[in-house]
């Protein structure tokens, strides 16, 4: 622990216990800050550090009092290739919208102490690497010109994340709901209902063991079909995304929808809904049944239930797939900011594990 200047505590946490010993005064913090996501949710970053984090713990929270004001959660990975230590956020790789939590009124103390950090700890790492940033993203605004010594730096674009744009109003949903990308689907529901009983259910934790083996099992099957593996491939992955789902759950921001024909599952949505944003994380669909389009029937209902919800985006998350733009998402911009030492060699990799979004 130290002690800084304004009477702010900074603590280190270096052990998974340390994480779980955080976790209430994390979730408050996640809840008073406006803009957090599902990504920065403690009940998502600490099942994946337990199941897929490799590397050295370095979680950074800042305290005044018993208050916990802000959060960094790091940790060092030293990469296999040439040994070189990249300090990450915790979720990099497949997680979207990453991110140190600040609570309101305390980013300008919270970001020069993290810088001050940071600029101490150069000899514990090579590179640091921020990955999935928002626009308004207070990594983004970390101050390099007061640091003790030199750093540079390089921020680029990293990816685009459509968003589809909800409506407010209870009196625009009509409109709203008679896009063709909506009306089309009609087809494909009366056809699937002339032959069994159509019905959609929301997945809660009797059901979700269920709904999770059968999106492993269409991800599995439509990608070893094309001879490649699914994002869901590796147990470690799916153990991670089990106890994720349960956290959620358990906290209300899960949505987890699945399609049945007569009993059969045929498709499964799996997202988060979180303040005003509904999140599009995954989805997969049983491809016997390609002909009643199983995956936009279920994410047509995903995106009915966000705006009966009163959420204002539905969020596709990053790729650029063509199926979004037909829902008439538009682009949002993800950034990656890297920091090193000046006259430091370092490189570029990206981190560890990967998240792609599947087409529908």
């Amino acid at each position: 622990m130290l002690v800084l200047r304004d009477e702010t505590e900074l603590k280190e946490t270096t052990e998974a216990g340390g994480l779980e010993a955080l976790r209430p005064a994390w979730e408050a913090l996640w809840h008073a800050v406006e803009d957090s996501t599902p990504f920065q949710f403690p009940g998502w970053l600490i099942p994946w550090w337990r199941h897929l984090g490799q590397g050295k713990l370095q979680c950074l929270s800042f305290w005044q009092g018993e208050q916990l004001c802000g959060l960094a959660p790091f940790y060092i990975y030293t990469r296999p290739a040439d040994g070189k230590r990249q300090l990450l956020l915790l979720g990099s790789g497949n997680s979207d919208y990453l991110d140190i939590l600040v609570r309101p009124g305390h980013e300008p103390f919270v970001l020069n102490h993290l810088g001050a950090w940071l600029a101490a700890s150069q000899d514990r790492w090579d590179l640091a690497e921020f990955f999935q940033l928002r626009p308004s993203s207070p990594l983004r605004r970390l101050p390099l010109s007061r640091l003790s010594c030199e750093f540079s730096e390089d921020v680029a674009l990293q990816d685009c994340c459509p968003a589809l744009a909800l409506p407010a109003a209870p009196q625009d949903h009509w409109d709203f709901f008679q896009k063709p990308c909506f009306t089309k689907l009609d087809y494909y529901w009366r056809r699937a209902a002339r032959t069994c009983t159509v019905q959609i259910q929301s997945s809660d934790l009797e059901s979700l063991e269920m709904s999770l083996d059968a999106l492993i099992h269409f991800e599995e099957t439509r990608w070893s079909q094309r001879g490649l593996q699914s994002v869901l491939n590796d147990p470690a992955t799916q153990r991670f995304h089990r106890v994720a789902c349960y956290n959620f759950c358990a906290a209300g921001l899960l949505r987890v929808y699945t399609l049945h024909l007569d009993s059969r599952i045929v498709a499964v949505f799996y997202g988060f809904h979180h303040r005003t944003h509904t999140y599009f994380y995954l989805a997969g669909f049983d491809v016997e049944f390609s002909k009643v389009s199983p995956g936009k029937l279920i994410l047509a209902h995903a995106i009915e239930r966000a705006v009966r919800e009163g959420a204002t985006v539905f969020d596709f998350l990053r790729g650029r797939e063509a199926y979004k733009y037909e829902w008439g998402a538009e682009d949002t911009p993800a950034f990656r900011r890297a920091l090193w030492v000046k006259n430091r060699e370092v490189g570029y990799e990206h981190s560890p594990s990967g998240h792609q979004t599947r087409c529908l």
